[in-house]
């Protein structure tokens, strides 16, 4: 570290000191940091102090005053009340600690300066009982480094576990540390909004520190339930995504005197869950004969969500034109790709006489037909249980041969 010294003292009433006593004599010898951290600097400022006398001198009264860019920052006394023996120099060591909080409080204008420069002025008062008071007065000043705030990025974020039940956003905020020292993770306050609205908030708090000049990310989940969007929301709209809001502020380790410091917003996205629409693509005989009749009915799933869903134990019954052709139980149907339609299949035989013929009647006359289905399936997500989704369906379709 630089130092500048400026060294000057006066004696007063020198004349008056007799011939047998000579004057103290009183030397700069260095200032050093002793330490430095995220509450301040410790400073120690050492001074030599010569007794070239055969007897004891009372110890000097220290005044000290600490300057900041020339402006008055803080300031004491040290006064041991002891003697310095003669013909021996002593070094005093003066300790000095510089506190950020202090420091920022007192000059809001270091705040995002690395450095600022300071002043030591002593007063050294030496109360001789056969002279006057003799005085020295010292000056010496250098640089002190300054707490700089760490340098956020804005957080990136990326989906992790997405369902029917709700959503998992995985963020990650990067921290800069610019000082010479190591500091602690910062404790961050984050609110996620959505359509400006608070949904689920939470505080980043991490036992850990951050490297001198270096940097680290710090990581969270945020979680989500479409029951409790639904609830504060009303309603999660048609749209294939609801627009939101990441609100994050930081918690420094002192009062700084502008409490927006380290305050910003990040717009993101949650994808909102679709319920899977069912409808009839038709029915297609494949097969007629007088003791059986083979035909196949198609149902379509869309899927308009970001994820893919598992469907099990689809459940069904069908009746045209009043009559009941059929119903049971479909097991291992394929998984729905995210975003897509598939149409599943399901094939059925019919034994009966009665049935055989309607169907017969219908297909040589070419006439549409009138149906209603109850249908149920049990479906889930990824990594989540499975939901039970009823559908009543009604209509007109044709039988189509093939």
């Amino acid at each position: 570290m630089s130092m500048l010294l400026f060294l000057s003292y006066g004696i007063s009433s020198c004349s008056s000191l007799e011939g047998a006593v000579s004057a103290p004599v009183v030397t700069f010898n260095s200032v050093d940091i002793a330490g430095i951290g995220i509450n301040g600097v410790d400073l120690i400022a050492r001074i030599d102090v010569e007794n070239p006398n055969a007897f004891n001198i009372p110890f000097p009264e220290v005044n000290w005053h600490v300057f900041i860019n020339d402006n008055s920052f803080v300031r004491g006394i040290i006064n041991e009340g002891t003697n310095l023996r003669g013909r021996r120099t002593v070094t005093v060591e003066l300790p000095i600690s510089v506190s950020y909080s202090g420091l920022f409080n007192s000059f809001v204008s270091l705040l995002g300066s690395s450095e600022a420069g300071y002043k030591i002025a002593l007063d050294m008062r030496f109360p001789l009982p056969v002279i006057s008071d003799l005085t020295y007065n010292l000056e010496f000043g250098g640089t002190i480094p300054l707490f700089q705030i760490p340098k956020i990025s804005s957080p990136s974020f990326r989906t992790g576990r997405i369902d029917f039940n709700g959503i998992e956003q995985n963020w990650a905020v990067n921290i800069e540390n610019p000082n010479v020292f190591p500091i602690p993770v910062p404790e961050y306050n984050w609110q996620y909004e959505v359509g400006d609205t608070p949904v689920i908030s939470g505080r980043i708090s991490q036992d850990s520190e951050i490297g001198a000049l270096s940097q680290s990310a710090v990581n969270f989940n945020v979680n989500m339930r479409y029951a409790d969007l639904i609830s504060l929301l009303g309603s999660l709209g048609n749209a294939s995504e609801l627009l939101s809001m990441m609100k994050m502020n930081t918690a420094l380790p002192f009062d700084l005197p502008d409490s927006t410091l380290g305050d910003f917003e990040f717009p993101a996205a949650i994808p909102v869950f679709h319920t899977p629409e069912l409808s009839l693509r038709g029915i297609n005989i494949r097969n007629m004969a007088l003791q059986n009749l083979e035909f196949t009915v198609n149902w379509e799933i869309e899927n308009k969500n970001s994820f893919p869903i598992n469907i099990s134990d689809f459940n069904y019954n069908l009746s045209v034109n009043g009559s009941r052709w059929a119903e049971g139980a479909m097991n291992n149907v394929p998984q729905v790709r995210a975003n897509s339609s598939m149409v599943i299949p399901l094939d059925i035989t019919i034994t009966s006489v009665s049935l055989i013929s309607q169907i017969i009647d219908i297909m040589n006359r070419g006439a549409g037909v009138n149906y209603t289905s109850d249908v149920d399936f049990n479906f889930s997500g990824s990594g989540s249980g499975a939901i039970k989704l009823p559908f009543n369906l009604a209509g007109t379709t044709r039988l189509t041969r093939l």
